[in-house]
């Protein structure tokens, strides 16, 4: 079968770097919007059972995956995405549909059975899970960007986050 210009473009275009790195980059962001969901799903755990012998296990989970997302570069240099980046795909497209907030309470549901004999927080509302994620993130994504996670100031910001999800 002989090829015809429009293939042997078709070739050339997926032959060329640019289009490798799109690739690369793309399944970066994939993985990242991926891990998303378990991400936000441990920081509820903490947030809604404030006394769980679970809790230093979700705060691990927490740290295991924000260094999952910093290993999550492209091309080879090793290309980092931006803070703003990061916020957008683990905290605000999350939270979101088309600009205005969503509910989480459908995702928030199994966790709360799974947990069921659990002490769990009272009165916790969605408006102060969001803000608390918020302030969380805001502060996590630029070491996203940075590349790197210290022990301790991984450990400052949770504790920062469990201080306020224990304020209720």
């Amino acid at each position: 079968m002989k090829l015809t210009l429009y293939d042997k473009f078709g070739d050339w275009l997926l032959n060329l770097r640019i289009v490798e790195l799109a690739s690369e980059r793309n399944e970066a962001i994939s993985k990242i919007k991926s891990m998303s969901d378990t991400l936000n799903k441990h920081l509820f755990k903490l947030y809604v059972f404030p006394i769980s012998t679970y809790r230093e296990h979700w705060k691990d989970e927490i740290l295991g995956y924000s260094e999952h997302i910093i290993e999550q570069s492209w091309g080879k240099k090793h290309n980092r995405f931006e803070n703003s980046d990061y916020f957008e795909w683990i905290f605000f497209i999350y939270f979101h549909v088309d600009g205005h907030k969503r509910s989480t309470k459908n995702k928030m549901k199994p966790i709360l059975n799974q947990y069921a004999t659990e002490q769990h927080l009272k009165g916790w509302t969605e408006d102060e899970f969001y803000n608390k994620c918020e302030i969380f993130y805001a502060d996590l994504c630029p070491l996203l960007e940075n590349g790197h996670i210290s022990d301790g100031k991984f450990t400052e910001l949770i504790n920062i986050f469990d201080s306020m999800a224990k304020s209720g």
